[in-house]
């Protein structure tokens, strides 16, 4: 018995010391985690202990593009956050920062992108960028940026130019559609609810700002209404039915032209008519031009749209 007491009294102690160094680990690591910030190096896969009591929470910037023009060099870094970095939520973008020779020039898309603290466990932000065209005197990059949850089918962005001397940018541009890059130009594919049509766009440099404008140079017009072409305008009727379309519907009085359609009837559909050209959200019900055989006529009305084989959505 008295050989014992000794061993007891030793194993207490043993386990007292391994409870106050588990603490004193703890309470080391929560107060660290208050501090934490993790910069652009940090690997994403990394596991870190989840928000605080002091709701306190991660930060990092991510470099997405660097363009060198002659001595100038600028970096355009993400600015990001999130509460948890467990896995169980995405990283969101709270602005966009551009440095100049290491220097931070600009701030841009802050209140775009304004998500609070709380709303971060349901929403976030994304922003992509993709490179427009380049020289030797200035570089053009398309960000496109948006908040989600969202309603899918539309698109935002704003163009940024580098220059050796100074930073262009634009206002927000938005789309019922996308936006399309090909060979250096931008157009618009935006989409009215039964099919889509194109808009020539062009970027307009002056007074030290950039702005996107419908390219009217190349757009036909007649009278009020710009003429733009329907993209991917091959469609085919479901049914036998008759199509009552009109020869010109902007004149007093206009003729109609009456077809039969049968089930797959080729119809081609060429140019839909807008009168106001600086705003792309078509959504709604416009004259559409159409071809069927050697007739060409116009409708407009949803029935009509349903008729020549295009379906409603969103």
């Amino acid at each position: 018995m008295k050989h014992l007491i000794p061993f007891l009294i030793g194993f207490t102690f043993l386990i007292i010391s391994c409870k106050n160094s588990d603490e004193k680990v703890k309470n080391e690591s929560e107060s660290n985690n208050i501090k934490v910030t993790i910069d652009s190096t940090t690997n994403n896969n990394e596991k870190h202990t989840p928000l605080n009591s002091n709701r306190q929470p991660f930060y990092k910037d991510e470099l997405v593009h660097t363009a060198k023009i002659n001595n100038s060099k600028y970096e355009l870094y993400k600015n990001m956050v999130i509460i948890d970095t467990s896995g169980s939520y995405d990283w969101s973008v709270t602005s966009l920062s551009i440095h100049k020779n290491g220097t931070k020039q600009k701030v841009l898309l802050k209140q775009n992108l304004d998500i609070s603290i709380d709303e971060l466990t349901e929403s976030w932000c994304e922003v992509n960028l993709s490179p427009l065209y380049s020289d030797n005197k200035k570089q053009v990059v398309i960000i496109d940026y948006d908040c989600y949850p969202s309603a899918p089918g539309n698109q935002t962005i704003m163009l940024i130019q580098f220059e050796e001397e100074q930073i262009k940018y634009s206002k927000s541009y938005y789309i019922t559609g996308r936006f399309e890059s090909e060979k250096n130009q931008i157009s618009g594919r935006f989409w009215t609810g039964f099919y889509a049509a194109q808009m020539p766009l062009k970027i307009v440099d002056s007074n030290n700002k950039l702005e996107l404008k419908a390219d009217t140079s190349i757009i036909h017009k007649e009278n009020e209404y710009y003429y733009l072409k329907v993209k991917n305008g091959i469609t085919y009727s479901t049914d036998s039915c008759e199509l009552v379309m009109f020869d010109n519907p902007f004149s007093p009085q206009p003729s109609k032209i009456k077809v039969k359609l049968m089930p797959q009837t080729e119809i081609s559909m060429i140019h839909v008519a807008v009168d106001q050209i600086e705003r792309w959200d078509y959504f709604g019900n416009y004259w559409l031009k159409i071809r069927i055989g050697e007739k060409e006529g116009w409708i407009k009305d949803y029935a009509d749209f349903e008729k020549i084989g295009c379906q409603a959505a969103g």
